[in-house]
């Protein structure tokens, strides 16, 4: 069926007859009947232990995802993202595991080794359970049989229910994977079949992609010559080399040439217009993969966790919200964040560590007032261009905030605030009173009643 199914662009009316012809004789059902190979320790651990496993002290670590599968996971809020990949792997630089916006690939076609550094620092590994000695990994999987024959029966190929196969498919790969939520996800209106059938096929042939996650490798890399399912950007360090697309075929090895000369000839010059090389189309390749632009990349940004304290606000809140994690920027040594902060944001603020001087940043407090709309943030000082009524400074394990929450029409309140560094428990906290316009005092020279 796979192989037929190549046929859809070149001879369709082959390739249904075999396709169908092969159907009949029956398909793979259950995730075991999938081609699955589970490594036997007696031989070989599984490659991927010599790569990534963190007991092994000689891996290598030459394998990370790619950004394009993990932005396709977080695109499409998919949880098998939490059993591809981990956030405390080799390089994965920690945090939520249940958040999409905490992973990152790394891009293929980087433009220096020091772009590789810099994504290494922010990107997702391979999760742990590939990285076992005795790992399973799919050849051809049932997930996969599944969704060509639900692109089959969408081409009218076969007499059976797409949706049906579709679904089938991907709670096959779920299952295979160990991910969670898959009746959720069904439901979601990305992944829900179109009746459009070329929207369907699309998302059939992503689907395959979203589970061909270290499975179905060369099948995988069929359904982008046949579809340009994925999209794969090319980058700095591919474009700047001539290159305008990624390959279309391997190319023959030395064995068929020093052993079968005249067979690789015949081949190359009927099927392959007599060059053997990476970027020459299979007979059966059609699509136009070429790539049109160059996106920029810029590199995520990623923090490291500095410590946990209580905040004790006073000036729109007051109380203390205990145990809130506070982390550095690794791409900018003066930035800071507070997370769960306010109403469940991040407090950002800069803090020169040579001199302890601290800024607020301006920011949302994440929280809109019914009457006044969104609330806002920021430093005392920026907000009144003047350091007569409090500045933020850091010390002895104590950041003081001078701040002032403001709204377009006034403000509630200013002064200096506490974030006591320890380790304590969540707490509560109560909203402060509004004060107008109307009541500021008529030419107050205190604080300015509207951010400049």
């Amino acid at each position: 069926m796979m192989m037929a199914i190549k046929l859809a662009d070149v001879s369709p009316s082959t390739g249904k007859t075999r396709f169908a012809t092969a159907y009949a004789d029956g398909g793979m059902e259950d995730v075991d009947d999938g081609f699955n190979y589970t490594y036997d320790t007696s031989t070989y651990y599984s490659y991927f232990y010599y790569i990534g496993n963190k007991d092994y002290s000689s891996a290598n670590l030459t394998y990370v995802p790619n950004k394009i599968i993990v932005d396709y996971l977080k695109e499409y809020k998919d949880p098998r993202l939490f059993v591809y990949c981990t956030l405390d792997g080799y390089y994965a630089p920690g945090g939520d595991p249940t958040d999409f916006d905490a992973y990152y690939g790394i891009p293929f076609g980087l433009g220096s080794n020091s772009d590789v550094n810099d994504w290494s620092k922010v990107c997702c590994a391979v999760a742990d359970s590939y990285c076992e000695p005795t790992a399973t990994f799919g050849i051809i999987t049932t997930a996969r049989c599944k969704l060509v024959e639900a692109e089959a029966a969408l081409l009218g190929w076969i007499s059976a229910d797409a949706e049906t196969l579709y679904e089938e498919g991907i709670r096959a790969s779920f299952e295979f994977s160990g991910a969670d939520d898959v009746d959720d996800y069904l439901t979601y209106s990305k992944v829900v079949l179109s009746d459009d059938t070329d929207t369907a096929i699309e998302q059939v042939v992503t689907q395959r992609f979203l589970a061909g996650y270290l499975t179905d490798g060369i099948e995988a890399w069929s359904d982008w010559r046949r579809y340009a399912i994925p999209d794969m950007p090319m980058y700095e360090g591919q474009t700047a080399n001539g290159y305008t697309t990624y390959p279309y075929r391997m190319c023959y090895s030395d064995t068929d040439v020093d052993y079968n000369y005249d067979n690789y000839t015949t081949a190359v010059n009927t099927y392959l217009n007599g060059n053997d090389d990476r970027w020459e189309r299979l007979w059966w390749d059609t699509k136009d993969n070429e790539q049109v632009e160059t996106p920029e990349l810029t590199i995520p940004v990623s923090w490291t966790e500095y410590g946990t304290g209580n905040y004790t606000y006073s000036y729109f809140w007051s109380g203390v919200d205990e145990g809130l994690t506070l982390y550095s920027c690794d791409n900018d040594e003066t930035s800071y964040k507070i997370t769960n902060w306010g109403g469940g944001v991040s407090f950002t603020f800069s803090w020169d560590t040579s001199t302890n001087e601290i800024t607020v940043d301006d920011q949302s407090i994440g929280y809109t007032h019914s009457t006044y709309g969104e609330v806002y943030v920021m430093d005392l000082v920026d907000y009144t261009e003047s350091e007569d009524y409090g500045v933020s400074y850091y010390e002895d394990g104590v950041f003081y905030f001078a701040v002032i929450y403001y709204v377009s029409a006034g403000y509630f309140g200013y002064g200096t605030e506490t974030f006591e560094l320890t380790s304590t428990s969540s707490g509560l906290r109560s909203q402060k009173d509004f004060v107008s316009l109307d009541e500021v005092k008529s030419g107050s020279s205190l604080i300015k009643a509207t951010k400049k």
